[in-house]
């Protein structure tokens, strides 16, 4: 039998399993949070697993739920003005204070096919507050986003610090210029860590740690470096290290993993 689903008994804590990636912050709610409206600004919030799976979207658990969270009520924020009951949710008002502070001292935000909803009073507020008068670089990802660019000057944006990446393929273009970014970025970190010469190179996706069996050499300086990375079905006597990737760094800007004949940078 598989894991009984239901509820853990325990409220919903912000800083359950943090790892030093990055914040995510659920501005809006979500389908596993419930809560009580007429809690008066106590902290009422619970979870429950999201009602069903793929293809079987009807939620089995509605009599257990309504037994373990009676009077409970899932708690989303929409992007409307009439958000101020759900932000007395103290996790959900202690959401919002940290996005505020991540706005205002942010030197470069991005939307992702997000509009900046007029009617949305919070977030326009949000950002008001936070752009204003600042040096802060926007990139607007939207099919079309000059709608987008006119809010946000009219926020107090400056026009020439917001950039507009458009058309059908504007989230692939996005995301293909940013993982280049971020290569480049972590071979100029690289370069000069003379510390790590002794250490084995690895390579980490999620649960899954792998060596690498061979690098390879590009055949000019805008080609990157290509890291193969050794089959999970064979012993590696030899993995590459850090030592030998060093020099290849000082006449290349960009890395790539090759897994098996798949290749990410």
């Amino acid at each position: 039998m598989g894991e009984e689903k239901g509820y853990d008994g325990s409220p919903l804590n912000v800083e359950e399993r943090r790892m030093n990636t990055f914040k995510l912050l659920k501005l809006h709610g979500s389908l596993s949070w419930h809560w009580l409206p007429d809690s008066g600004g106590n902290p009422t919030l619970r979870r429950w697993r999201p009602p069903g799976t793929f293809d079987e979207l009807w939620d089995t658990e509605t009599k257990r739920r309504r037994q373990e969270l009676p009077a409970y009520e899932v708690l989303i924020g929409p992007p409307a003005s009439l958000k101020g009951q759900r932000l007395m949710e103290p996790v959900m008002r202690e959401l919002w204070r940290r996005a505020a502070e991540a706005v205002a001292t942010a030197d470069r935000i991005v939307l992702i096919g997000y509009s900046i909803p007029p009617a949305d009073h919070s977030i326009m507020g949000l950002f008001s507050d936070g752009i204003q008068g600042g040096d802060v670089k926007i990139e607007i990802v939207n099919l079309a986003p000059s709608i987008v660019e006119q809010r946000l000057m009219r926020l107090g944006a400056s026009p020439d610090e917001i950039d507009c990446i458009y058309g059908d393929h504007c989230i692939d273009d996005w995301t293909t210029r940013e993982v280049d970014r971020l290569s480049r970025q972590t071979v100029t970190k690289l370069r000069n860590r003379t510390d790590l010469d002794d250490e084995i190179l690895m390579f980490s996706s999620g649960p899954r740690v792998e060596r690498f069996r061979s690098l390879e050499t590009p055949a000019n300086p805008a080609s990157p470096i290509i890291m193969h990375l050794n089959s999970p079905h064979l012993q590696l006597a030899n993995p590459r290290m850090f030592a030998e990737l060093r020099p290849l760094l000082q006449s290349c800007s960009s890395l790539m993993v090759e897994d098996e004949g798949r290749c990410s940078r």
